[in-house]
């Protein structure tokens, strides 16, 4: 696949739609560094959005899944703050993992998004990811108990 990726683009800045697919496998086999060793080319020509997004996507997944968090957060940050006209699936996503990631590196988390964000992204992201700004700002205060409501089992039988 990788042979593949190389003998399609037409430069080393050419993002392809066999790169998210190359990322997507590495991620789903594990070999976070062959995907990690791809993402350090920089992209500047990008042929349809969505395959944009999902490289981010996976890279961002790929470099926390290395435990670099800083990458993984400004590659997850670039789907977040990508230009759309409406909100997609992958951005949601994200974000999600953005919020998650951004607790285990940095502690506290801000929910404003910076200026460039798309006006879809800014409208939307609060709204489909709202459990997950409750759990940063519970973090936040060290409301454990809200923490242990918000996640308690569900069921006859649950215990708090």
């Amino acid at each position: 696949m990788l042979t593949a990726v190389k003998k399609l683009r037409t430069s080393s800045e050419h993002l392809t739609p066999l790169h998210p697919e190359f990322l997507l496998l590495c991620l789903l086999s594990k070999m976070y560094k062959i995907g990690l060793s791809f993402l350090e080319d920089d992209v500047f020509e990008v042929d349809q959005p969505r395959d944009l997004f999902l490289y981010c996507y996976y890279g961002g997944m790929i470099c926390i899944g290395q435990k670099n968090f800083r990458k993984g957060l400004e590659l997850l940050q670039n789907v977040v703050t990508a230009p759309m006209s409406t909100i997609n699936a992958i951005a949601v996503e994200a974000y999600k993992k953005y919020i998650l990631t951004s607790l285990i590196h940095h502690g506290p988390f801000s929910t404003t998004l910076p200026k460039y964000t798309s006006a879809a992204a800014q409208r939307n992201l609060k709204s489909y990811c709202q459990l997950y700004i409750e759990l940063a700002n519970s973090y936040a205060t060290g409301n454990v108990a809200n923490l242990r409501i918000m996640f308690r089992p569900i069921g006859r039988n649950s215990r708090v």
